[in-house]
């Protein structure tokens, strides 16, 4: 009996579930008991909203104190900070190569991204996020 493209397709999906089932119950003992804290820190406010890393500083947004703070790493302590009125739900930062941070916040019924300098907290520029 002469297999069909169908049929094929249909045993190819099967051995790769079957492969998936397998690598995960021989990996996931390493996956969970692999991973351990290195260090925790106390966020400066009482609800952070966004995580990044520049390289040599953390930064993070708080919603509830309407700041940015730049963290040491290592102990925690805040190195700079600056006032940034964002939505209590927004507030998701990334950094940029070339030294901005982005942030998401939600104005005038959309969701945004702004370019801000680290420094000064001032927005260099911004655009509206597609489908928010």
């Amino acid at each position: 009996m002469k297999c069909t493209d169908d049929t094929h397709k249909g045993h190819d999906m099967f051995f790769r579930l079957i492969l998936l089932f397998v690598s995960t119950a021989m990996f996931w003992p390493v996956l969970v008991h692999g991973q351990e804290i290195l260090k925790q820190l106390q966020a400066p406010g009482s609800e952070p909203r966004g995580l990044t890393w520049d390289g040599h500083s953390l930064w993070c947004a708080d919603a509830s104190a309407q700041r940015v703070y730049q963290i040491d790493p290592d102990d925690g302590q805040i190195i700079s900070s600056f006032d940034y009125s964002m939505d209590f739900q927004y507030g998701g930062l990334g950094w940029s190569p070339e030294g901005y941070l982005w942030i998401t916040d939600y104005r005038e019924s959309q969701s945004w991204f702004d370019k801000v300098h680290p420094t000064s907290g001032s927005v260099i520029s911004s655009f509206h996020c597609p489908g928010g």
